[in-house]
């Protein structure tokens, strides 16, 4: 981890950015006091997106069923247990 100030990471952000897709980490700090960690993004959870991306294909090949019967409130209530 480098400690970068503030004033040097507003003009190389971009070179900083690029640095930390890499694998780099930052401390940015302004005097003695570190501010923010500049940090690559964290790996992605693959078997979670692969879920969502399958739920996904799922809905959009799905179509949606109308509705049997329109539900009035005083057919709600009249069925609701005591």
């Amino acid at each position: 981890m480098r400690a970068i100030a503030s004033d040097e990471v507003e003009k190389r952000i971009a070179a900083l950015l690029r640095e930390a897709r890499a694998g780099a980490t930052f401390a940015v700090r302004d005097g003695r006091r570190v501010t923010a960690l500049i940090t690559p993004a964290p790996p992605p959870d693959l078997p979670r997106d692969l879920a969502f991306l399958q739920l996904k294909r799922h809905l959009a090949r799905t179509t949606a069923t109308p509705p049997r019967r329109r539900w009035t409130r005083r057919d709600v209530y009249a069925r609701a247990p005591a």
